[in-house]
């Protein structure tokens, strides 16, 4: 990845619709976590880990790095069942580990705001393994 200034990045790359995401979750973004327009990190990121590619990307707090994940791994459920729909499949297929509790609660927190899709009954747990606890 190049690296751009903020102010010249506006019309660089897709907006979420055009990454072709589920309405539902396009709503999620932009009303419950006011995302309106994908960050420069989402406009890269995204699509690449929608393909499947493997990716390792970095980014100062706020960058919208949380999203840059979280948006494909629900889409890529939400694809799951829609394709799987009248099957007994069940299209839970993510794990994110993360070094910190305080990482875990911020994406959590995250996950909860855009798991607010109709039908979606998501379970998530909060582990640690430490074994001082």
């Amino acid at each position: 990845m190049t690296s751009k200034s903020n102010d010249s990045d506006d019309d660089d790359g897709p907006s979420f619709r055009e990454m072709g995401l589920d309405d539902r979750l396009l709503e999620a973004a932009a009303v419950k976590l006011a995302w309106k327009e994908p960050t420069d990190i989402q406009k890269r990121a995204i699509p690449l880990i929608m393909e499947g590619r493997d990716l390792l990307a970095r980014g100062r707090t706020g960058s919208g790095k949380t999203g840059a994940f979280l948006i494909p791994i629900i889409q890529k459920v939400l694809d799951c069942k829609r394709l799987a729909s009248g099957s007994s499949e069940q299209c839970v297929r993510a794990l994110i580990m993360t070094p910190t509790k305080e990482l875990c609660r911020q994406i959590q927190n995250v996950l909860k705001g855009m798991l607010t899709i109709k039908n979606c009954k998501p379970f998530i747990k909060n582990h640690s393994l430490n074994r001082q606890s």
